[in-house]
């Protein structure tokens, strides 16, 4: 059992530096701490932010001081066999005692973040805040009207816009006509008026759009891949406190998985600490 306990701590930490839980967290076993360090360098098995103590006393570390009839003692819930017992105070702490996932994002490896992409809004948000669209059909729309409207460089992503419509103005003289022109930085009325070559009438606008219609979707896909690397690396490096509660239940079921596979069960014992049995002794 005691190879099957290092193997377990092992495992937790590997699960909490994953999802951001490991901040300010203890597990004691077989007589050993493996506790997380500020320092990147300190390492157990190759698992940085870890340090690691032989020898200590899982029942002191347990204890905390309440009061009895006046007194202060000091008093401990754990299971006095101190199978895995596990101290935490940072996000760890509301994963366990208030059942929500609410980690430090700046800690989150690369792994759960490709699986909160997944199973959240997280990048369709950020996608629509960068691109105003969050989603590849979306995309394909906007394109389409782009192409229409105005003159798009898909590999630079970048356009001339002009807001006549042929919808609104059936010839480009009406539009000039009707608008004091402000021609964007970098443009010129050279610029702008291929515009009127493309559409002279409205009639005219109606005989390209069927060939708009029929863009080739796998044409713009590499494109908006580019567009989704971007958005996640600006998910990723923005460290905002992203509302991922809606993960708890998945991230959750993990934690509790572990202690199953080892044939445990947990319970809290002061806010801050939890203690393990043996899944038989609960029989």
């Amino acid at each position: 059992m005691d190879n099957k306990l290092t193997e377990m701590a092992i495992e937790m930490i590997r699960f909490l530096q994953k999802w951001g839980l490991w901040y300010n967290t203890s597990i004691l076993t077989n007589g050993n701490s493996y506790s997380y360090s500020e320092d990147k360098d300190q390492c157990y098995h190759n698992l940085p932010y870890v340090e690691f103590e032989e020898g200590v006393d899982a029942e002191e570390l347990m204890q905390a001081p309440i009061e009895d009839g006046g007194k202060i003692v000091y008093e401990s819930y754990a299971n006095p066999e101190h199978i895995f017992d596990m101290i935490y105070g940072g996000p760890l702490l509301l994963l366990a005692r208030e059942r929500t996932y609410k980690p430090n994002t700046e800690y989150i490896s690369l792994e759960a973040w490709d699986e909160i992409f997944q199973r959240t809004d997280v990048l369709a948000i950020e996608l629509y805040e960068l691109y105003g669209v969050s989603s590849f059909e979306k995309y394909y729309e906007m394109v389409k009207h782009m192409c229409l409207m105005e003159f798009f460089d898909m590999e630079n992503d970048e356009h001339i816009y002009s807001d006549w419509d042929p919808v609104v103005y059936d010839t480009w003289e009406e539009y000039l006509a009707a608008n004091d022109t402000i021609l964007l930085e970098g443009t010129d009325e050279a610029q702008l008026q291929p515009i009127s070559e493309l559409f002279d009438t409205y009639a005219s606008y109606e005989e390209v759009t069927e060939r708009f219609n029929h863009l080739d979707k796998e044409m713009l896909r590499p494109f908006w891949e580019k567009k989704v690397e971007t958005a996640k690396k600006e998910v990723i490096n923005d460290y905002y406190d992203w509302d991922l509660e809606s993960m708890t239940p998945y991230v959750l079921q993990q934690f509790d998985a572990i202690f199953e596979k080892y044939g445990l069960w947990y319970e809290l014992c002061f806010y801050w600490t939890l203690t393990t049995y043996r899944v038989e002794d609960e029989e």
